[in-house]
């Protein structure tokens, strides 16, 4: 009798462990975040469906393998450092990580991953929540507070410089008025009279393009403005200081009756962006040149930005669009410019991106002639 109670209790202990067991494989696989364990040399031994479709994979074909291996990771740090770090500080880590799925796509995810034991065996177990549209967010609200304080300091700038150029315009005005009554004037004073008579005019075209930078970005709303108009506020922009280093910009005939549905200041600011990378690019070769160039589509208007450089090597070329990333030394680049700009962009329902085919660097933007909600 007391044989058959203990094997009943040690049945009912078996069917206790048994849906322990089942409930915590059902809590795995069906967990609101994306799971997974690996063994000690990070190969995966189990994984969730979040996981699964995380990574464009089925679990045929990730377990056994590493993430290395299946293109998750483009280098070792992962399995080489993290992991053995763990089993020496025997605690959780949480980590900031880019994962690439099987199309390419690149996912900034928020890993989170601690030492268990499974069965008696070490094992890894992995949470990864993927954070890019968070991130997309915040570097939004960065780009929309630093250009409120950009719009403000633009506005004020162009005022204080407005007046005294105004003055220096009727001063050189009565000067040249007063010269050409004199019988003999010195050469040399009428060249530089006229050099400033002439300088004058591109500086106020200079404020006026920044006045309407400023003016532009009080408005979310898009409107139809002329293609023609919107680069040639950017060259204003732009161009003394591409002209003072030798760097030659040139642009394409541009028909004036072209439109595009945008957000004026803010696709002036992407050009801005791609025209300071070019012009950092070109500065130190033997060769310095800019082109932009415009081409109507059936229903987009594309724009590129080509320079003489010799292009982007491929090693970063999936990486220079991430926020943060930047190829310059420390305190010369933030990182953001790229990433702003696609932002911006894909505001717009448009794209940018590198030409990987072109010899040259080339950037290409494509955006809808009309924004439709």
């Amino acid at each position: 009798m007391e044989d058959k109670e203990q094997i009943k209790i040690l049945k009912d202990r078996i069917a206790n462990l048994e849906k322990s067991l089942e409930e915590y494989r059902q809590a795995f696989q069906f967990a609101p975040v994306a799971m997974a364990m690996n063994s000690l040399d990070g190969r995966f031994v189990e994984v969730n469906k979040k996981a699964l479709r995380m990574f464009g994979l089925s679990r045929d074909e990730v377990i056994g393998h590493t993430s290395v291996e299946l293109g998750l990771n483009h280098s070792e740090n992962h399995e080489h450092q993290t992991l053995p770090h763990l089993v020496e500080d025997q605690g959780a880590k949480n980590l900031i990580k880019t994962i690439w799925t099987k199309s390419g796509k690149a996912c900034e995810v928020q890993l989170l991953i601690d030492l268990v034991k499974e069965q008696g065996e070490p094992r890894f177990v992995s949470a990864f929540l993927d954070i890019t549209e968070m991130q997309d967010a915040q570097l939004a609200l960065i780009h929309s507070s630093k250009f409120v304080a950009l719009g403000k300091i633009v506005a004020s700038i162009a005022h204080q410089i407005n007046t005294p150029l105004a003055i220096i315009s009727v001063s050189t005005t009565e000067v040249q008025e007063h010269l050409s009554q004199t019988e003999v004037m010195n050469p040399r004073v009428r060249d530089a009279i006229d050099v400033i008579s002439e300088t004058i005019p591109r500086i106020a075209r200079i404020i006026e393009s920044l006045r309407k930078f400023a003016k532009d970005g009080e408005s979310d709303r898009t409107r139809f403005y002329p293609v023609k108009d919107l680069i040639e506020a950017t060259v204003a922009i732009c161009g003394e200081r591409f002209k003072h280093h030798g760097v030659s910009l040139s642009v394409s005939n541009i028909d004036s009756k072209l439109l595009l549905d945008c957000r004026p200041n803010e696709l002036t600011q992407v050009l801005i962006n791609l025209l300071d990378n070019a012009f950092e690019a070109v500065t130190g070769l033997s060769e310095k040149w800019v082109v932009i160039d415009i081409s109507e589509k059936a229903h987009t208007i594309e724009i590129s930005v080509t320079d003489s450089g010799n292009g982007i090597a491929p090693e970063i070329r999936q990486k220079i669009m991430k926020p943060f990333f930047t190829t310059k030394p420390v305190g010369q680049g933030t990182g953001l410019g790229l990433a702003v700009s696609k932002g911006i962009v894909e505001s717009h329902k448009g794209s940018i991106s590198l030409d990987a085919q072109s010899d040259r660097t080339r950037f290409l933007i494509s955006i809808p002639k009309q924004q439709v909600s």
